[in-house]
């Protein structure tokens, strides 16, 4: 996500709902817990007079979190 204003205000703030966040190549990655949807950024952003302009969303999938669960297991671990 691609915001403007107080990133680490923030970013604090959207910690404090259980949301992971890093800031890497100068984009907020944030993983969101089942319970925060996106609009939730949004009413946090508009409150803190942030602007987000640019957010790409994508919901993992059990498939997903089980597969990434699995990088670097060794073979036959389960």
């Amino acid at each position: 996500m691609e915001t403007v204003g107080d990133h680490k205000g923030f970013a604090d703030s959207i910690r404090k709902l259980g949301c992971e966040c890093v800031f890497y190549r100068g984009r907020l990655k944030t993983v969101l817990p089942e319970a925060v949807e996106v609009r939730d950024l949004y009413r946090i952003a508009a409150a803190q007079d942030i602007q987000i302009r640019r957010l790409d969303y994508k919901r993992d999938s059990l498939q997903d979190i089980f597969l990434k669960a699995m990088e670097g297991q060794p073979s036959g671990s389960l």
